[in-house]
């Protein structure tokens, strides 16, 4: 886990991490003990803005205290994001979320230890597709691809559709100030749409892809048996979105579309038992749609 370093041990690489950036505090540098006796660990070695990121240890006295954990800009600003008491058995955890890029470092009393400044990665753009995927009601039809960036700003976008006969561009911008993107497009299934978000701002671009599903006709009904045993195992909840079908195997993502609303639920039950009658959306399901009764879902598989 450790290795030499001009003779210090320290950590391989912290995704987090920015090269060049020297541990000063208030213009003075914080020395680092060759052997860290507090530890330092990280959960993940590419933090997406807004994620929750823990650092954690397992060597710190008890007696000496709580250990704070920070974070320290390429501009040698360092800020607290958390602090710990450790067990008596030494073990300590932070968890912080990760909005700015740095050297993460954990001190305790006089002893002070971080991760290693070599090769890091800044923090990575969050760019996550909306719910609602692209579907396509007839062999070719409009469709629509929404994507939702963090932080929230004016971000360059790009989306490419890659079909069987090539790749091509089809639309370009900058997002809303809510970092919302809405895009419509001529589609059919099995086409991918690629939205790409540039870089800037000390954060890394970022995709999100989503498939053209071809959605079809099926009549559903709605139940909320809460509280009662799901024929996939656990009792069904107010808040569960999920689906009952007589075949379709426990676990599958069936899109639903009604009225404009897209939702993707999983297979939780068995049924509907009434004749003519494909699928039954849990309670949460129907109320995410605006769907109150029987009536015809466009639906896939």
């Amino acid at each position: 886990m450790f290795k030499k370093v001009n003779g210090l041990l320290v950590l391989p690489v912290l995704a987090i991490a920015i090269p060049g950036v020297a541990l000063a505090d208030g213009g003075g540098t914080t020395p680092i003990e060759a052997a860290p006796s507090i530890g330092l660990r990280i959960n993940t070695h590419k933090p997406v803005w807004g994620d929750v990121v823990r650092v954690s240890g397992s060597r710190a006295s008890r007696s000496r205290g709580r250990v704070t954990v920070w974070l320290q800009s390429s501009e040698g600003l360092r800020r607290s994001v958390g602090s710990s008491l450790p067990s008596r058995h030494g073990r300590w955890s932070v968890r912080f979320h990760a909005t700015h890029g740095g050297v993460v470092g954990a001190t305790q009393g006089a002893i002070a230890t971080a991760a290693s400044v070599r090769g890091g990665t800044r923090l990575l753009v969050g760019v996550h597709l909306a719910a609602k995927p692209a579907v396509a009601l007839q062999a070719h039809s409009r469709v629509l691809v929404m994507g939702q960036v963090r932080p929230r700003g004016r971000w360059h976008w790009r989306i490419i559709r890659h079909t069987r006969t090539g790749d091509r561009q089809v639309a370009s911008g900058t997002t809303s100030r809510s970092g919302r993107i809405v895009h419509r497009a001529n589609a059919k299934r099995g086409d991918k749409f690629v939205l790409t978000v540039s870089s800037g701002g000390g954060l890394i671009g970022r995709s999100a892809t989503t498939v053209v599903k071809r959605l079809r006709p099926a009549l559903a009904s709605w139940y909320g048996l809460y509280g009662e045993g799901l024929a996939c195992g656990g009792t069904l909840g107010v808040n569960q979105i999920g689906v009952a079908h007589k075949t379709l195997k426990c676990g599958t993502k069936v899109t639903i579309s009604y009225r404009g609303r897209t939702i993707v639920a999983p297979v939780i039950d068995r049924g509907p038992f009434i004749a003519g009658r494909e699928f039954d959306l849990t309670g949460a399901a129907a109320r995410a749609l605006h769907f109150d009764g029987v009536d015809t879902v466009w639906v896939s598989p």
